[in-house]
């Protein structure tokens, strides 16, 4: 029987862990204004398609205005 529950727990406790893919939605997390949110999200998706994944260490910043 306790067999019988460990399995059920550990089954319970994969099948918690196991979400659906969420919609890719870069907006929500990012919240500095200078991040190229365009950018990232073409990246990521590129690489998805490709099966690779991105880790950010410094974001992209949106070019700079020339305020000519």
């Amino acid at each position: 029987m306790k067999k019988l529950l460990g399995i059920a727990a550990g089954a319970l406790a994969l099948a918690g862990c196991a979400t659906e893919h969420q919609a890719y939605h870069p907006a929500a997390w990012y919240s500095d204004p200078d991040v190229d949110v365009g950018k990232v999200t073409t990246v990521n998706q590129w690489a998805e398609q490709k099966g690779a994944k991105v880790m950010w260490i410094n974001y992209p910043r949106k070019p700079a205005s020339s305020g000519n």
